[in-house]
């Protein structure tokens, strides 16, 4: 126990720091969080090791919201694609949960909500397909936000009409 301590300690934080890298690069999040949190345990202060234990700790929390909560799984992804963009496949996730959720909003018939995210998918990757399905968004969109006119009324009357109501008839005014 009281073999050269210093060296042994550091040997210890490089080796949990190393191993922690080696599972991110597997996409084992859990078992690198551990050995992050290890190297952490040693040497606290460092900002590397900190810096990496968010991303993978961010990565595991979009993962988990995926195909369950899209709107999370942007949000978390976001996040993390805001301080370190190159991390892992963090933008093509991005992409994905976008046009995932794009395609769960058109099968509700949100046409606008759906375009929205189909923007947001085409801000990460130009994409055909999606590029189509942001189109015919927008178009369901238009037609879904144009002002339906007042039907006129019908029958004979006299006088001036102020304003047509609906009294449960169609034979009778008010």
């Amino acid at each position: 126990a009281e073999y050269e301590t210093d060296k042994v300690a550091e040997l210890l934080f490089e080796s949990s720091y190393k191993a922690g890298q080696k599972l991110v690069g597997e996409t084992r999040m859990e078992e690198a969080i551990r050995y992050f949190d290890r190297a952490l345990a040693l040497r606290p202060s460092d900002v590397t090791v900190r810096d990496q234990k968010r991303y993978s700790s961010l990565y595991l929390a979009g993962t988990g919201y995926w195909g369950a909560n899209w709107q999370g799984a942007i949000d978390t992804f976001t996040a993390l694609y805001q301080l370190q963009p190159d991390y892992l496949d963090t933008k093509q996730r991005l992409f994905d949960a976008h046009v995932e959720f794009g395609d769960y909003l058109v099968s509700k018939g949100q046409w606008c909500k759906a375009r929205d995210q189909y923007n947001g998918a085409l801000s990460y990757s130009v994409n055909a397909e999606v590029v189509t399905k942001r189109e015919s968004t927008e178009q369901q969109c238009i037609q879904g936000t144009l002002p339906t006119a007042t039907p006129p009324p019908s029958g004979v009357f006299v006088g001036k009409l102020l304003r047509v109501e609906d009294v449960g008839s169609p034979s009778a005014m008010m």
